[in-house]
C-alpha cells in the first residue's frame, strides 16, 4: 500500500504523509493517545 501511496506523483510529501500518519491517528484516537502515554514514559 505505502509503493501505491508513493507512486502517485501529484501528492506531495506532506500529502504523502499525512495519509500514512496523520489521518489514522485522527480516525483512531486511541493509538495517538498510547503513542503519547509511551512517549511520556521514556
Amino acid at each position: 500500500m505505502l509503493a501505491l501511496i508513493d507512486s502517485f506523483d501529484f501528492l506531495t510529501t506532506e500529502d504523502k504523509l499525512a495519509i500514512v500518519h496523520d489521518n489514522p491517528l485522527r480516525m483512531f484516537p486511541r493509538i495517538a493517545k498510547s503513542r503519547a502515554l509511551a512517549a511520556a514514559a521514556v
